[in-house]
């Protein structure tokens, strides 16, 4: 399917513009894991485009609701990237990765996600801290 998405550059305008005027108002919305996907792309592309790198993002959803969040474009190799803003893991959180990889098992996949730890899951698919997401 090729559904635009719309990313705000700015989420804490975009709270300001949900009525979310406080961290706990925030963490209890219902828009938080939304919010938090949006903030995680928008750094990353801030990050991208500050490096004077031009690599190209998209996002891959089928018509059977497979789902990745960020597919990063680099020197001719794609990076599959899934974000949660949970602190606790649970396997299900990678099924849109591992959907991906399974067409496409030369990709690199990483779970951004709401913990301070960092994990290596596999050779080609990794758990990255919130913390880290420069490193992308």
């Amino acid at each position: 399917m090729k559904s635009p998405k719309l990313y705000f550059y700015d989420t804490g305008l975009l709270c300001h513009l949900s009525g979310l005027k406080s961290i706990s108002a925030l963490k209890g919305s219902s828009a938080y894991g939304a919010i938090f996907e949006n903030w995680i792309i928008s750094e990353i592309r801030k990050n991208n485009e500050n490096s004077g790198v031009n690599d190209r993002f998209y996002y891959f959803r089928d018509s059977a609701g497979n789902e990745v969040d960020l597919l990063i474009e680099r020197n001719e190799e794609v990076l599959a990237v899934e974000i949660n803003s949970g602190a606790k893991f649970n396997e299900s959180i990678l099924r849109g990765l591992k959907y991906w990889r399974k067409y496409h098992p030369e990709n690199q996949g990483i779970l951004v996600y709401g913990r301070s730890s960092d994990r290596i899951l596999d050779e080609r698919m990794s758990m990255l801290s919130w913390k880290q997401v420069t490193e992308l």
